[in-house]
């Protein structure tokens, strides 16, 4: 009751008044968890939208034959259906098309039997308005389709329309015979779906004789083991799983991607704490005299404390539901990178809504709570051992104890060590977590060096203060160390935003030139040739083989190559598989071996041997190392290689393995191609000869031919869209901290209201009031930039070396540029000096027998 009475009393009274400083600090702790939860929520809706793409696809199917590039074939299904336990047997074609006419429009054609099909029946059941006899023209006519009613408005399509798609390089026209509504078969890939007879759709996408998957209804229980192993005996090579398992991979897959943007955005809530603490100090200094006569008539220092504390928790109460609405305002603005990233990197899927599951507003609340008790804690403690004499003085301070600098800092320094040896022992360990508490402590350690760092660089900063800003600099520059305990917590918050700043800059710009180096000694061809749809969907698709033959014939090519791409599922887990010409890899390409090794030499001994070569990211990936063996799956059995060589490699975390293209066809039989590479003739230009080869072509399929340069260019444009919403996550770091700048200039001048007054009674003028805020408000600028400085690197290296090399397996070179430090000092220090404007205002109109009217 007595704690109801003073909550009451002090704090309601405190808040009312005192409403915009509040708002700051719930807003720093809202934006802190509104970056997490929005992180959390689309990077959870790209697989919720995978997954029920999956499920929508399947129907009612427990058990999926998945063909990969080489598909399966179609005879064997009905050896299938006489499995025991095998009720139903539905083969499908998948393809993804882009719309021509529709920049950056995706639709997945799904090729089924429209008579037998359940998902078929009950889509038409759903439309109500068709019936069997519709159905007919679609299987009479090759070219009739069904789309999703959403998916035809949003184009402006009819029924009757005919429609181009493309795929594989070639330009297919369609007729549109039914539109159906959203549901069930129709919900996959986002809504953008078309469904067309199986038999056209296997004439159509190139695929006669063979299905990209079956669909599989069997008995549960002792059978359904039996039947996934049949089915695997029929179809080696292919992926025999669950439908859910997909989903699965998917969500294993980006869990490295994910992970690393939720730590991102805890240290944007981790900053965000250092403006409770500071809201909390302000409101203990406001009402010191409060708390003394409280003290004085025998509240307990309990009781003051839980009073602060309740403070800090209603703060971060009110933050962290203002945080998870705006959050989930924010996810719906990072869907489209996300979902673009995902699609690009891992698994083709469309995201079109943001899926709120409940544990990730759990976890939003739960941090935003935590982060502003935790940062609450010591302010309040403070204000419960002030003694009640003391704090009945308006014009006294509450100021901590000097000795406790020697802990804090002998704490900045174990916590360094601690993030060193965790470091070591996490890449030992192979343990990711670890990692990141090893960067957590880097951050840890920057704070708790705040203070010491503040002592020496006022000291080193009084005379070249004075010098630039008369005695004005000099009293900033000596305020700021006399105010240690408000000072050092926003150089803390804005040092661990420059940390966060200059390691993300270096981390990236470390991989980005890595990249830049690797493409220019591997990516040698002069002209890569791949279907126009790729650019759009990010699914390698088949050649045209009319498109291979033009490039034979063509004068000016010195030498060609193709490559095919599959995929195999190796211990659970998926990797590429790569089939190049290894003997023209050899003469025209250079790849990097982890263990400085000649590309020529290495990869003719592959050659020779019938072995294969694997990615630095396989390697890690899988612990494989060069001379172990792997065994592949392939449509003609089971089949071991060894590892001729492992090599570095950028183009997928998931690991890759490059094998020799004529032991591909053999052991997968499969011919088909999904890029050529050309090398130009001497004499002959690369833009002549991309001339010729659409000139020959004549329009007659939809492709592309890059030029080096444009396909480098290419590939770094989508590593910087994969980086895009770090930038956020800089931005949202640096507002939080430059806001708390703002808050503890308050506080400051709040503190030093007497001594301000003094100074007006002496002679002061408003504008050197003004001046001296402006300038202490630089300084403390000055400082957390120099302190991150410091530390970015540091954390930049445990980003690239440890949790890099964790999750995703690359080496990076560590590269530093002068232009980062100066984006990071321009931002902070301007930031800093706009945030002292208002306290500086303040300062200038402070009364002077008002400030010191109550001190004795």
């Amino acid at each position: 009751m007595l704690l109801a009475r003073l909550a009451s009393w002090i704090s309601l009274r405190h808040f009312s008044g005192q409403f915009g400083r509040a708002a700051v600090s719930i807003l720093g702790v809202a934006l802190g968890v509104a970056v997490f939860v929005a992180i959390r929520l689309a990077s959870g809706s790209a697989v919720t939208s995978f997954r029920e793409s999956v499920s929508s696809l399947a129907g009612d199917a427990n058990l999926q034959v998945s063909g990969r590039s080489q598909g399966l074939d179609e005879r064997k299904i009905a050896r299938l259906l006489a499995v025991p336990g095998v009720r139903r047997a539905d083969p499908k074609i998948e393809a993804i098309a882009t719309v021509s006419g529709k920049p950056g429009e995706s639709v997945l054609v799904v090729g089924l039997d429209l008579f037998s099909d359940l998902r078929v029946q009950s889509a038409l059941r759903a439309a109500a308005r068709y019936g069997p006899a519709d159905v007919l023209p679609m299987v009479t006519r090759r070219d009739a389709i069904a789309v999703s009613e959403p998916f035809a408005k949003r184009n402006g399509w009819k029924t009757g329309q005919t429609v181009w798609l493309s795929d594989a390089g070639r330009k297919l026209p369609f007729v549109i015979q039914m539109l159906l509504p959203e549901q069930g078969l129709l919900r996959a890939y986002g809504g953008d779906v078309a469904v067309m007879d199986i038999a056209a759709a296997q004439e159509s996408f190139g695929q006669i004789g063979r299905v990209t998957g079956i669909d599989v209804v069997a008995d549960e229980g002792r059978t359904f083991n039996r039947v996934r192993l049949e089915a695997s005996r029929l179809f080696p090579g292919a992926e025999v799983a669950r439908p859910a398992s997909r989903g699965d991979q998917v969500e294993s897959m980006i869990a490295s991607f994910r992970l690393n943007l939720v730590a991102l955005a805890l240290v944007a809530l981790f900053v965000g704490a250092f403006l409770i603490f500071n809201s909390v100090s302000l409101s203990v200094i406001q009402r010191r005299q409060e708390i003394g006569m409280a003290r004085c008539i025998g509240v307990s220092r309990t009781q003051i404390a839980l009073l602060f504390l309740g403070e800090a928790l209603v703060c971060g109460v009110v933050g962290a539901f203002v945080g998870l609405g705006l959050g989930v305002g924010l996810s719906r603005l990072a869907l489209g990178s996300v979902s673009a990233t995902v699609s690009t990197m891992y698994a083709a899927v469309k995201t079109t809504q943001v899926f709120v599951d409940t544990p990730t507003l759990v976890w939003g609340l739960a941090l935003g709570v935590v982060a502003a008790l935790v940062s609450g804690l010591v302010p309040a403690l403070e204000a419960a051992s002030t003694r009640p004499g003391l704090a009945a003085r308006e014009g006294s301070l509450i100021q901590g104890r000097r000795a406790r600098l020697l802990w804090v800092s002998s704490g900045a320094v174990v916590s360094g060590l601690l993030a060193w040896r965790l470091a070591l022992w996490s890449l030992e360990a192979r343990d990711g977590l670890a990692g990141f508490a090893s960067a957590g402590l880097v951050l840890v350690a920057s704070s708790l060096a705040a203070p010491i760092v503040t002592v020496g660089l006022a000291w080193l900063a009084r005379w070249p203060a004075r010098k630039a800003g008369g005695i004005e600099g000099a009293l900033a520059a000596g305020w700021i160390v006399q105010s240690l305990e408000r000072t050092a917590v926003v150089i803390a918050a804005l040092a661990a935003a420059v940390t966060m700043l200059i390691a993300l800059n270096m981390m990236v710009g470390s991989f980005r030139r890595t990249v830049v180096v690797w493409m220019d000694q591997t990516i040698r061809a002069d002209l890569f040739i791949e279907p126009a749809s790729r650019l759009v969907t990010h699914v390698y698709s088949e050649l045209p083989a009319g498109v291979v033959n033009t490039i034979r014939t063509m004068p000016g090519v010195r030498s060609w190559d193709t490559l095919r791409v599959n995929s195999v599922v190796i211990d659970g887990k998926q990797a590429d598989l790569y089939a190049f010409d290894l003997r023209k890899m050899a003469d025209n390409s250079r790849l990097l071996f982890l263990d400085g090794a000649n590309t020529h030499q290495r990869v003719r001994e592959a050659l020779s041997r019938d072995e294969v070569l694997v990615s630095e990211t396989f390697s890690n990936r899988f612990g494989k190392k060069r001379g172990d063996l792997l065994e592949l799956a392939t449509p003609t059995g089971m089949h071991r290689f060894r590892i001729a060589g492992v090599f570095y490699d950028y183009t997928t975390e998931a690991g890759l393995i490059v094998i020799h293209r004529p032991l591909y066809s053999r052991l997968w039989k499969d011919e088909r191609v999904d890029t050529a590479a050309v090398y130009v003739k001497p004499g002959f230009t690369a833009e002549s000869v991309r001339t010729e080869l659409l000139r020959r072509i004549g329009g007659r399929y939809d492709i592309v031919v890059l030029p080096n340069r444009a396909l480098k260019a290419r590939a770094l444009t989508i590593f910087d869209r994969t980086f895009a919403i770090t930038n956020a996550l800089k931005v949202v770091a640096v507002v939080i901290a430059v806001m708390g700048v703002i808050t503890t200039m308050s506080t400051l001048i709040l503190q030093r209201r007497r001594e301000l007054g003094v100074m007006r009674a002496v002679g002061a003028s408003r504008g050197q009031l003004a001046r001296m805020a402006v300038m202490e408000s630089g300084l403390i600028g000055i400082f957390g930039t120099v302190l991150g400085m410091a530390c970015g690197p540091v954390l930049a290296m445990v980003l690239i070396q440890v949790i890099n090399k964790l999750f995703f397996g690359w080496t990076i070179i560590p590269l530093l540029e002068a232009k980062w430090f100066f984006e990071a000092a321009v931002w902070v220090v301007a930031a800093s000096l706009l945030a002292g404007l208002l306290p500086a205002r303040f300062a200038s109109r402070m009364q002077a027998a008002e400030a010191v009217r109550d001190e004795s």
